[in-house]
């Protein structure tokens, strides 16, 4: 067992966490493997994700954010289980998006605390933010212009302003903005809130962070395009997207990474680096694998 008493915030984190005693082991586990970049990771994310959602009269926050984190676990595992067990896709992400992206105890309490904590509890996400930090961050200087497709819970978008102050946050829903603001008090966060197909930048990208969007869009292609069209020439994109993963607002599903790699040639982008990460093997070869990329446009 992990020895956190050795370190004051880690082993508060861990106390906090004490009540779900799964989640409990699961990082205590992962502390084995990953050593004292997982603990601050936890440190860093439990401490900040407290203030994210608002108390209730028998719920804290972090009560709240939690649960919503168990929530949208439950969620994921169901309907991932219910792909492999039918190789169907069957949800409607045009239904989902409506009422997901406006609903604010939706987003505040379940979808975005919980891929904000999905980032250091799944081992896959967690692998994807070493990656990230260790391959792709270096690239981002200071005089680069950033933009981060998707932010969702803000954590690629806040990383990189340790590099550079000139980062846009894009995302569809109004709440990401609140999210990000209450997770990451101690700077201002310039945000566009609208479809990044749509939406004027002022102008093209040294970096785009384009983390988990293609599988969202109702036009993958346009998407890829779009990408193409802002990333500046020389520019850099983090890429990420996986293979047999199902969720509710999921709009493609790619069975193989070969069809991952095409979708890219086809865009015309070239893959500088990458990494493959088994997230959950699944039947007859159906496994989720997480693709993370640094990727150019050709």
């Amino acid at each position: 067992m992990t020895d956190w008493s050795s370190r004051p915030h880690a082993a508060a984190a861990l106390e906090t966490l004490g009540q779900w005693p799964n989640l409990v082991d699961a990082v205590e586990e992962l502390s084995a493997e990953f050593g004292d970049d997982y603990r601050d990771a936890v440190e860093r994310y439990v401490g900040r994700i407290g203030p994210a959602s608002e108390p209730k009269a028998d719920e804290s926050a972090i009560e709240i954010a939690v649960d919503g984190y168990i929530e949208m676990t439950i969620d994921t595992l169901r309907l991932q289980a219910e792909y492999f067990r039918t190789g169907v896709f069957s949800s409607d992400p045009t239904e989902f998006e409506a009422g997901l992206h406006d609903d604010p105890e939706l987003m505040l309490e379940r979808y975005l605390p919980g891929l904000y904590l999905a980032q250091v509890f799944w081992p896959n996400h967690y692998r994807k933010h070493r990656w990230f930090a260790d391959n792709y961050l270096p690239l981002v200087a200071a005089d680069h212009r950033v933009l981060d497709v998707g932010t969702g819970p803000g954590s690629f978008g806040t990383a990189c302003r340790a590099n550079t102050d000139d980062v846009v946050f894009n995302d569809l829903s109004p709440h990401s903005e609140t999210f990000v603001n209450r997770v990451y008090p101690d700077a201002d966060h310039n945000f566009v809130t609208e479809s990044f197909l749509d939406a004027d930048f002022g102008g093209l990208f040294d970096h785009i962070i384009f983390s988990e969007v293609v599988e969202h869009l109702p036009d993958p292609a346009a998407g890829m395009d779009r990408l193409h069209e802002l990333l500046a020439p020389g520019g850099k994109a983090f890429f990420s997207t996986a293979t047999n993963a199902a969720f509710y607002d999921h709009t493609i599903i790619f069975e193989t990474e070969a069809e991952i790699d095409d979708l890219l040639d086809r865009h015309g982008f070239d893959v500088l680096d990458r990494q493959s990460v088994l997230a959950t093997p699944g039947p007859e070869g159906r496994d989720v694998v997480d693709i993370n990329a640094t990727i150019t446009r050709r």
